[in-house]
């Protein structure tokens, strides 16, 4: 499946839990508007630590989601393995250190920019210039 990456999204956040809150927002917003989100981690603890989360949050709801390792219907998939759109996504949540191979097969990408720590941020900033690098729109999201 073909697509032309439009836009790149950085979410700024400065803390764990505006992690929480954006990464919580911005899912319940694709779900509501029925556009297909991989989410993709880069381990499977953090793999079924976001599981946990969105099974838990909103307070008041959940997040119907699957962890996928193969080929998924689901609208909400999450996965730790970058070498595969396993629900046939058009929006992507990357919550890796670097941009999978397959990013740009992607309509949007959510990406971080994380400022809980200098590690992080240098990791934000390279993603960024990457993508500058290959000329595509980003927007800038703050808290």
């Amino acid at each position: 499946m073909d697509k032309t990456l439009s836009k790149v999204v950085f979410l700024y956040v400065k803390d764990n839990s505006s992690k929480i809150k954006t990464l919580t927002q911005s899912t319940t917003q694709l779900f509501s508007q029925k556009k297909r989100l991989l989410i993709l981690t880069p381990s499977p603890e953090s793999l079924h630590y976001i599981d946990d989360l969105l099974w838990k949050y909103p307070k008041d709801s959940f997040l119907p989601h699957s962890i996928v390792d193969t080929e998924s219907t689901a609208l909400i998939a999450l996965s730790d393995r970058a070498d595969k759109n396993w629900n046939q996504a058009t929006h992507l949540f990357n919550l890796n250190p670097a941009i999978p191979p397959l990013a740009f097969t992607f309509e949007c990408i959510y990406e971080f920019f994380d400022q809980t720590s200098p590690e992080k941020q240098r990791y934000s900033e390279a993603k960024m210039e990457q993508y500058s690098t290959h000329q595509i729109p980003l927007e800038k999201w703050f808290e």
